[in-house]
């Protein structure tokens, strides 16, 4: 954005410079003195408004492809999906999936995560999708009990590991984090 307000500045500079310098004239006689200009035709005139126009409208032509370009780069903005309510089965159909082995206990964990944010959005007034793990398990607090914080601080942990770290979780490790996810979903609905 710099870069084009800079040569916005240097083409109006330039349009400005030649404007100015092709509307110094001298007498006819060559001497340095003051004239009539009543005689002057429009004509001689006309060129630097010409070339200030012309550069004026080069500057704009150019900054709206630069921006248009730039917009194609950056392509399409990905957007969060809001949260919604998931179905009182859905974690019980996730750990079902788990010993059929269609998908990975990762992709499966993954997706837990999601429906258990999207649960407790719907429960509390956390957005929990938007929310860091620390964020959400300190906007939880209220509605656990000590115990409760420390399973969820480290459930939580373990789903950064999941999906930030690539971590492969053990069906043992997968089991728990359902276990855990269900005693949250069912503490935090209870509550709410």
């Amino acid at each position: 954005m710099k870069s084009r307000l800079v040569f916005a500045a240097i083409a109006l500079h330039f349009a400005m410079a030649a404007a100015l310098a092709s509307s110094v004239t001298t007498s006819d006689n060559g001497e340095g003195g003051l004239r009539d200009v009543r005689g002057i035709a429009l004509e001689e005139r006309l060129l630097p408004f010409v070339l200030t126009g012309g550069l004026l409208i080069l500057a704009i032509t150019v900054l709206a492809l630069s921006r248009r370009h730039a917009r194609r780069r950056l392509g399409t903005p990905t957007v969060c999906l809001p949260a919604r309510s998931s179905g009182p089965d859905e974690i019980e159909l996730l750990r079902k999936a788990i010993g059929d082995r269609q998908r990975s206990r990762r992709s499966l964990v993954i997706e837990l995560d999601r429906i258990v944010r999207a649960r407790l959005s719907v429960a509390t007034n956390i957005h929990a999708g938007q929310c860091s793990s620390t964020e959400l398990a300190r906007g939880l607090a209220p509605y656990l009990d000590e115990q409760m914080r420390n399973d969820v601080r480290g459930f939580l942990e373990f789903l950064d590991r999941v999906k930030f770290a690539g971590h492969e979780p053990d069906p043992i490790e997968a089991g728990m984090a359902f276990d855990i996810s269900e005693r949250l979903v069912n503490t935090i609905s209870a509550k709410s």
